[in-house]
């Protein structure tokens, strides 16, 4: 073996060992710079001519675009368990188990959370294919996107080796299962399934991002975790936070006898397994377990939406058990009743269609839901809601939250756009219509209000109401326009604000950088990564002169970003550049705008803060900061508010930096 070629493997091992403390153990012993830097010389030992194996964690950055996605059958068909849906109905269920031998109640219990379930296929232990569950009988395969996921191991660990032996999760006297020492033998084929999420803070950042660009929320995890692997460009799904959870195997492999032996050697072999997992004997074990499942659902770090039961003694089917040996928890939905009176479609400044829900209280109910929701997305398409659909709605970060509450047709699907009548474009991958037509008057006013708007330029002058009659009466075209626009005719439309415009004018006419592209409404760019792209160009000289080839290799921008703003270069950017160049307008460079104090930062936020924990989470990601529910390992910076001594403490154990609300507000102020 060449120079190269050994230390490729070793780098291979030693980046290996990094994702499974990392993912499994949760206890990682290298920083994340030290770890980039390995994965950063093993890419290039490998564009250098060294093999890339099969288990090469340069899988993780994604592989070449693929055209569409093969739909494969299952080795063997995956059934959905019987529901369980009251405290009456397990505890009939237990009482048909334990009548027929009081041995075989004994139950692994754990969480069941918004995922997405794979079947994975490994080959020797090498990961060879990973497939949807789909129907259960069909998936599609999505082995590419699937290998950019750190949680799921490109290559199982070797048996018989030591693996440190760490619990997932202590609750009550019952221990999470522990990886086996010495680590056991896996056959030559081995099929696994797994749970794929969303934590509920990397889902709310991403849906925070998406509308602040202009795009359709998930707003449901599940639909966002199916939309994240099922992108024809697996760089795409390389960029968003998934974790996998090893749920079991298709087939049981040979030694395992006990649903709790097989977790721990899942654990072992590599996989995470659920943070909640229980092992009950009993009735009264699994009532705690429900109960402890509810009282965590609010703080949980990922959407919970019940609980799985699984009788521990995997032979127990063989053994004439006369009831399921797996069964599922279901919690009712959470939210208040409410009817839809209509759906509706708004278009945003990017083309996008987000339909939207107006709501109204459903009949016989005293509380109060909110007028208007965005529709979420369910799996490949849209919640099916129609008029009269009965939902239940929740207060959620984002927007609302709803879910359906009871059966519903599915409407059918646009295919004009409703405010400019032309054609919509259905992305392949994604369950969004948009349309392309850059004149679509939905289009231009949504372009227009966001460029005047509080996120924009904050002109108080230019109302909706004003922006209307700008639009009927041809005054403005687009955004620009309004900068070009005599405060005489703003006058003579709205008496009074003339003046008000006239100087509001004078002030939006010196710019950051990262405004300007914020403002341009270009896809997918929000202000988190306008201001990354600001970042690295530093200059409006530089973004005019930047070839759209190397928009690829700016730093930080996740796949769709970077194309977006490639294809803006190519199209309208050149003639919208030199406009803002005939405007006049100062633009500040990167630097003098300080533009991301908080990138690539990990933040806690805890206790009081007087502009509301949601507020500050919102603008430190904006400026590019990633929010964490709790201090640990991986913190980089605390925002302590009043009340959070115990966050604090935490801090000072893993020496993680502590700022206070005026820290914080003058980090938000030098950066606006």
């Amino acid at each position: 073996m060449s120079i190269p070629e050994s230390r490729a493997a070793e780098l291979r091992a030693r980046i290996q060992e990094d994702e499974h403390r990392f993912d499994v153990l949760e206890h990682p012993l290298l920083s994340r710079p030290e770890a980039l830097a390995l994965r950063q010389e093993l890419a290039e030992l490998e564009s250098q001519g060294t093999e890339k194996t099969q288990d090469s964690p340069t899988h993780r950055l994604g592989a070449p675009p693929r055209r569409a996605f093969e739909r494969v059958a299952h080795p063997r068909a995956i059934e959905e368990p019987p529901a369980l849906m009251s405290v009456a109905e397990l505890r009939s269920h237990h009482g048909q188990v334990a009548a027929h031998d009081p041995e075989e109640a004994v139950y692994v219990a754990t969480a069941t959370l918004q995922d997405v379930q794979v079947i994975l296929r490994y080959d020797h232990g090498i990961l060879a294919r990973a497939i949807l569950r789909g129907d259960g009988r069909h998936g599609e395969d999505v082995t590419d996107n699937v290998r950019t996921i750190p949680s799921i191991p490109l290559r199982l660990r070797s048996p018989g080796t030591i693996t440190e032996s760490r619990v997932t999760k202590l609750t009550r006297e019952a221990l999470g299962p522990a990886t086996l020492t010495p680590v056991p033998p896996f056959p030559a084929e081995l099929h696994v399934r797994v749970g794929v999420v969303l934590k509920t803070a990397d889902l709310t950042a991403l849906d925070r991002r998406r509308v602040d660009a202009g795009e359709a929320p998930y707003v449901h995890s599940r639909g966002a975790v199916l939309g994240s692997l099922r992108r024809l460009e697996s760089r795409i799904t390389a960029s968003r936070p998934l974790r996998a959870f090893a749920l079991g195997c298709q087939e049981l492999p040979s030694g395992i006898d006990t649903e709790w032996q097989l977790l721990g050697a899942l654990k072992s072999w590599g996989f995470a397994v659920q943070p909640i997992t229980w092992r009950c004997r009993g009735l009264q074990e699994l009532l705690d377990f429900v109960a402890a499942l509810q009282q965590a659902a609010p703080t949980f770090d990922y959407p919970l939406e019940g609980g799985l039961l699984t009788l521990n003694r995997l032979s127990a089917l063989a053994r004439g058990v006369p009831a399921p040996t797996v069964v599922r928890l279901n919690f009712p939905p959470p939210g208040r009743l409410a009817a839809v009176q209509k759906v509706y479609y708004a278009v945003g400044r990017s083309g996008c269609l987000l339909p939207v829900a107006m709501l109204q209280r459903a009949p016989g109910s005293e509380q109060t839901v909110p007028e208007r929701a965005p529709v979420p997305v369910d799996g490949l398409s849209f919640l099916p809601l129609e008029a009269g659909s009965g939902v239940r709605v929740r207060p959620g970060l984002v927007a609302p939250v709803v879910t359906l509450d009871g059966p519903s047709g599915r409407p059918a699907k646009e295919s004009r756009c409703p405010s400019c009548a032309g054609p919509l474009e259905h992305e392949v991958d994604q369950p969004f219509l948009r349309c392309n037509q850059e004149t679509c008057p939905g289009r231009v006013r949504a372009r227009l209000l966001h460029f005047a708007g509080p996120r924009g330029l904050r002109l108080s002058s230019v109302t909706p109401k004003l922006v209307d009659r700008l639009l009927a009466e041809h005054l403005v075209h687009d955004a620009l326009d309004l900068l070009a626009l005599d405060p005489a005719r703003i006058e003579r439309l709205e008496r009074g604000q003339g003046r008000v415009f006239e100087e509001e004018i004078k002030r939006a006419r010196r710019l950051p950088l990262w405004r300007l592209l914020y403002l341009f409404a270009i896809r997918h760019v929000g202000e988190r990564y306008a201001r990354s792209i600001a970042r690295s160009v530093h200059e409006l000289s530089r973004l005019e002169r930047l070839p759209a080839a190397e928009v690829q290799h700016l730093p930080d921008l996740p796949p769709e970003v970077a194309q977006a703003l490639a294809d803006w270069l190519r199209g309208p950017g050149p003639k919208v550049l030199s406009r803002v160049r005939q405007l006049g307008l100062e633009i500040l460079d990167g630097h003098r705008s300080y533009p991301a104090p908080f990138w690539g930062r990990t933040v806690v936020v805890a206790g009081d803060l007087s502009k509301g924990s949601v507020t500050a989470g919102d603008e430190i990601e904006r400026r590019g900061g990633r929010l964490q529910g709790r201090v640990g390992r991986t913190t980089d910076l605390l925002v302590a508010g009043k009340k959070a001594e115990k966050d604090f403490d935490t801090a000072a154990v893993y020496a993680v930096p502590v700022i206070d609300e005026p820290a914080l507000t003058e980090l938000l102020e030098t950066s606006r």
